[in-house]
């Protein structure tokens, strides 16, 4: 039998473990998030509100936050939402 060296074992055992570390990243199933708000916030996310000073952004952070802590639905902070931005 011939005696292997140990730089080829080295290599061997790290290709395999490479290759089921694919295989393992490859199967995995991803679970999807529920939607939060609207379709354009998922759990889980984070967001920059981005605008112009004097916009409204603190209070329009503010409100999301305060309807969350409510309890109220998703549905319901995008209706809000929607009025919200409809008015600026």
């Amino acid at each position: 039998m011939e005696h292997v060296k140990k730089d080829d074992y080295e290599a061997y055992y790290t290709r395999v473990q490479w290759d089921y570390e694919r295989y393992r990243i490859r199967n995995y199933d991803v679970p999807h998030r529920k939607k939060f708000i609207g379709s354009w916030f998922k759990q889980g996310d984070c967001g920059i509100v981005f605008a112009y000073r004097g916009i409204g952004k603190t209070w329009f952070a503010l409100m999301m936050a305060f309807l969350d802590s409510l309890g109220c639905s998703g549905e319901d902070i995008q209706k809000l939402l929607d009025k919200f931005l409809c008015d600026l």
